[in-house]
């Protein structure tokens, strides 16, 4: 029997990340916020001025993506060594968009991806969660909003780690959508079988609820501290 999977989707700043996290407490599975590690592979190649093929194909190989993220997930959010910190500053996001335009990114990286899926489930975000890396998932939400909420969520999430300012991140994330939409390898887009919800006037307590409503019709799947 297949481990289960539950898939979020959606662009930046629709919420994602953090409902992917709070279903993951509420199912007691494990969860992949896929982003993480293009992020991950983004400041290890402009930390070491990768820029050719060539060396980021050896990069690639020879970075452990998930003992990184499990060895920062365990440290204090706030301490200064911790990568998870470091990774979400917006110019490592916008530079790991352009890394996942890459096929070969995307090809070595699917194969790491697929890896987080282990007992007893899984929770998974990103853009091609339910379309390419976990199609057979047992449920699939896809998470949009509009531009401009998008965008004060993110310079919310961004306060401490940028001056950047809300015209300029509003210019990067319309940049970053279009990449992620037009992309010719694994486009972002809902699958046929995608519950969508547009969060644009909700709080994440509001998705959450919409999700667990829609999780609870699924068989042999129990949710914990509703």
């Amino acid at each position: 029997m297949n481990v289960p999977v539950i898939t979020i989707d959606g662009p930046s700043g629709s919420g994602k990340s953090e409902l992917c996290k709070q279903l993951s407490k509420k199912l007691n599975w494990n969860f992949l916020q896929s982003g993480l590690l293009y992020r991950i592979l983004a400041l290890h190649v402009l930390k070491n001025q990768h820029c050719i093929k060539k060396n980021i194909n050896i990069l690639l190989k020879s970075l452990n993506f998930f003992e990184i993220i499990n060895k920062n997930i365990s440290n204090k959010e706030n301490s200064n060594s911790n990568i998870l910190n470091v990774i979400n500053k917006e110019e490592i996001g916008n530079f790991a968009s352009k890394l996942a335009s890459f096929s070969y990114v995307r090809k070595y990286l699917l194969i790491k991806q697929k890896m987080f899926r282990q007992f007893p489930g899984l929770v998974a975000d990103g853009r091609d969660m339910g379309t390419i890396v976990f199609p057979d998932a047992c449920m699939k939400f896809f998470l949009q909003a509009s531009l401009k909420v998008r965008t004060k969520r993110r310079l919310l999430d961004l306060q401490n780690t940028t001056k950047i300012n809300f015209d300029q991140l509003l210019i990067i994330m319309k940049e970053r959508d279009y990449r992620d939409i037009n992309r010719s390898i694994s486009p972002l887009f809902p699958s046929k079988d995608s519950i969508i919800i547009d969060s644009t006037y909700m709080n994440m307590s509001q998705v959450l609820d919409i999700c667990i409503k829609h999780i609870t019709t699924l068989k042999n799947v129990t949710i914990f501290n509703i």
